[in-house]
This record gives C-alpha cells, structure tokens and sequence, in this order.
C-alpha cells in the first residue's frame, strides 16, 4: 500500500502568484504582462480610444497654454500701456478741505498707469494733513483713481498763543480754526 496523499505548507512552488520571491519568475511575468499590452494596443477598439484620450488631453493642455498666454499679455497691457491710465482722481468726503489741496497732495501724476499707481504711499501722503482722519484710495477702471476721505471731528477748542486749536476725541490738535456750532473755547 502507497501513500498517495501530502500536505504542502506554503505556496505552490510551480505558481506564478504574487507570492513568489522568484526573481525568474517575477521577470518572466513581466515579459508576459509587457507582451498582453502590445497585444492590447494592437487591438484598432483599444487604439482608436487611446487616440481619443491622447487629443483630450492635448485639447486640455493646449487650452491652458492659451489661458495663460491671455492672461500674461492682459496682465502685460494693464500694467505697461496708457489705455488703463489715471486720466481723473476724485476726492470724496471733505467738508472743511478744499479738494485740489487733496489732489495735489495726493501728487498722481496724469498718463501713469492705474497698476503702477502705489495707493498706500497716496494714501500716506494724504494722511499727512492735519485735518484727515482716515483715507482710503482705489482705482475705479478705466481710468480714475478714488480717494475717499474722513475729516477729523473737532471736539474741544483750545485757546493757544491767542490762536483758537481744534482738537478731536483722540486728542489730537489738528490745527486752527473757528469753533464748531454749539462750542466754546
């Protein structure tokens, strides 16, 4: 009597599954897996999708080369050429100070550029009078550039050397001038 029966532990030594350390064998599978591709590429069905999804793709990156093509030469037109230039500046919100007084602090020369225009340093030298309390400046395309200001509120009139100072609620003395309605010095 022969024992036809055995027990293996581990993997089939003859498979060719995923838990093989044969380097042999993991070549040979990638010979065979290289060779199932060029056989599915030969395939016209698996061509002619491939082909779709290659001009998909191509349309995509084109399509974004020229996007970004646009965008330079706009960002380039805005920034470089007099069509987007500062041809007026608008002054909102004084009561007390004259306008051109504002604007030729403001000192935006005329033809510059509205993306060239630095609206924090305006913004600054507009600050510098007494009077503002708080000044905002933006460009309004095609060509104007906006200042928007808020005068100081004067809250205490102080007599100093014989001359009537304003001073707001922060204690600032923003300068001379008649008292408010309803005050006294």
């Amino acid at each position: 009597m022969t024992d036809d029966s055995a027990t293996v532990d581990g993997p089939d030594p003859d498979s060719s599954g995923p838990l093989t350390d044969d380097p042999d064998r993991r070549h040979d599978a990638e010979i065979v897996s290289e060779s199932d591709r060029r056989v599915r590429h030969s395939d016209p069905s698996v061509r002619a999708r491939l082909r779709r999804r290659r001009r998909r793709t191509n349309r995509i990156y084109i399509g974004l080369g020229v996007s970004l093509v646009v965008l330079l030469i706009g960002y380039i037109a805005l920034y470089f050429l007099p069509v987007f230039a500062v041809r007026e500046v608008t002054v909102n919100g004084p009561e007390t100070i004259p306008a051109e007084a504002v604007v030729e602090r403001a000192a935006v020369a005329t033809g510059t550029p509205l993306l060239q225009v630095d609206t924090h340093a305006i913004a600054r030298r507009v600050a510098g009078i007494p009077r503002v309390d708080q000044v905002t400046v933006t460009r309004d395309y095609p060509s104007t550039l906006q200042i928007d200001l808020v005068e100081r509120i004067a809250l205490v009139v102080v007599e100093v050397d014989g001359a009537l100072h304003l001073v707001d609620d922060e204690g600032i003395d923003f300068g001379q001038g008649e008292p408010p309605p309803g005050r006294r010095c």
